[in-house]
Order: structure tokens, then C-alpha cells, then sequence
């Protein structure tokens, strides 16, 4: 049980990611968040040790697109913030799913509901994509997928084996 009420809380949902020790004991706890919700879906660890998080934001902690965005936050191994990316297009879009190259860029999975990034393709509703992201957050590039029958289309979930990716 962790009492909250002494950190600083920016609205009713914050993001927060805090690190265990083998004995189960907090070490640290990074949080923070907007003046509206918040949300952390996805964490992995680099091969370096950095923390990368992936989730969205209803309000505005980088560069806000419209709607919700989605979210990228770089921590160090000690917890401290090395950068967090807002992206997006001007409807709701979201990240779910994060997993590290070897390079040390990440790759990050969800669902946009717009054109996002270099194609210009959108089935008109929501449409799953995956994404390659500098160090420093910037999106390399992008794939966008999705149904024009209507459906809406998520992208949850990924993988790295080696020199693949799994989506």
C-alpha cells in the first residue's frame, strides 16, 4: 500500500511508474500528468536501463495535436525524466503497446483516429499503427492500418525478436 496523498497529483488520473526492489520495497516513483486524465498503458526497459512508458493524455504535457495523444516517457534507472513526447493527430489517439530495437529506439503500438505521420491514408474511424521513435522521441516512421467497413482497429500489443518485429 503506497499513500499518495504527500505527492503532487495534476487531476484525478496521473501517470506514474515506480520501481521495486527484489524484496518488493519502493525505491522510486516518477509521477506526473496534465491539468486533465492521464493514462500509462505500456512500460519496457531498454537494454541500457532507460524505462520508456507509453500511454495518452487528454490535456497537454509536450506538444499537443487535439483530442487525446498519445504519450512517451524516457526515465532513467535512477528515475529521473530524460524526455516525454506528445504525438498525435487532432482526434483521439492512443498508445498501448512499447518494445526497445537494439539500436535503443523504440517502437511504439496503438490506435489513431486521423492521418498520422508521413502516410496519408485513414480509414475515417480509428485505425491501429505502429511507430518507430528516435532517443530523443521523434517518430522516424509509421505504418497506419485500418478497415473501411467501419470497424475500428486497435493495435495493442508488439514485440522485437532480433531484427523482426511482431505487431
Amino acid at each position: 500500500w503506497r499513500d499518495w496523498s504527500s505527492d503532487v497529483c495534476s487531476s484525478d488520473l496521473d501517470i506514474f511508474v515506480t520501481r521495486l526492489t527484489s524484496d518488493g520495497e519502493i525505491a522510486w516513483t516518477y509521477q506526473t500528468g496534465s491539468e486533465v486524465d492521464d493514462w500509462l498503458q505500456g512500460v519496457t526497459v531498454l537494454d541500457d536501463g532507460t524505462i520508456v512508458g507509453v500511454g495518452f493524455t487528454a490535456g497537454t504535457l509536450g506538444h499537443a495535436s487535439g483530442g487525446t495523444d498519445i504519450l512517451v516517457v524516457r526515465l532513467s534507472l535512477q528515475g529521473e525524466l530524460l524526455s516525454m513526447s506528445q504525438l498525435g493527430t487532432e482526434g483521439d489517439d492512443r498508445a498501448f503497446g512499447v518494445a526497445g530495437l537494439p539500436s535503443g529506439e523504440i517502437v511504439i503500438s496503438g490506435t489513431v483516429y486521423g492521418k498520422f505521420g508521413a502516410d496519408d491514408v485513414w480509414s475515417g474511424k480509428k485505425d491501429a499503427f505502429i511507430a518507430g521513435l528516435s532517443n530523443g522521441g521523434d517518430m522516424q516512421w509509421n505504418l497506419q492500418f485500418g478497415s473501411y467497413d467501419g470497424a475500428d482497429d486497435d493495435g495493442y500489443g508488439l514485440a522485437v525478436l532480433g531484427d523482426s518485429l511482431w505487431f
